[in-house]
């Protein structure tokens, strides 16, 4: 569990420095932007959607585990109970010298070992499953980290793509005033220009 920690506080620290870059916006062709946004923007959604799918399985496999320990806390307490009992018939073995009552108590003892068997083969069988429940959990905990840091890239790209669009529709106005200003300067320049008053004389 420490090193699933330690995994998840890397990756975030890691996404968390994308934010640390300031946006210096540039100029961009606006449709190529706002399809790239809407590619990343699916991109999320889907990780998203598997995230929700992973994390269902983690709570599943966790609950599975839950259950499976309070079963093997019941193997360990039956099992002290068998033992115990296995002392009790081995102590009236040594004791009694009837041989019908002593073959009944061999039989209980034979008995007394099958059930030890079956409760140390299912709390081994118990103990294989949560392993391999936690490595599952494992497995799905880093595809959600690393699913997380992705979407944090998408979503800062996004930010990027969105800061360059308000930029390029800044810049395309400006110079479309600019532009509109020197047809209006060239306008009055032909005006001036074209005005003669001498040969108004």
């Amino acid at each position: 569990m420490k090193k699933l920690l330690l995994i998840a506080i890397s990756l975030v620290l890691f996404s968390t420095s994308l934010f640390a870059v300031r946006i210096t916006p540039f100029q961009v062709d606006i449709p190529e932007a706002q399809k790239e946004i809407e590619t990343l923007t699916q991109n999320d959604n889907d990780m998203d959607t598997e995230n929700a799918t992973m994390q269902s399985e983690i709570d599943t496999l966790e609950t599975e585990i839950t259950d499976m320990e309070a079963l093997k806390r019941e193997i360990t307490i039956t099992m002290g109970k068998v033992k115990k009992h296995a002392g009790e018939l081995y102590s009236l073995f040594q004791n009694v010298n009837d041989v019908e009552l002593k073959s009944k108590l061999n039989g209980q003892i034979s008995e007394n070992r099958k059930q030890r068997y079956a409760l140390e083969k299912k709390a081994d069988e118990l103990s294989g499953l949560i392993l391999d429940n936690e490595k599952e959990i494992e497995l799905n905990t880093r595809y959600i980290s690393a699913n997380n840091v992705q979407i944090d890239k998408n979503t800062y790209r996004i930010d990027v793509l969105e800061a360059c669009i308000k930029y390029t529709e800044n810049e395309s106005v400006s110079l479309e005033s600019t532009v509109a200003q020197s047809q209006t300067l060239q306008s009055e320049v032909d005006s001036l220009v074209g005005q003669n008053p001498a040969a108004a004389k």
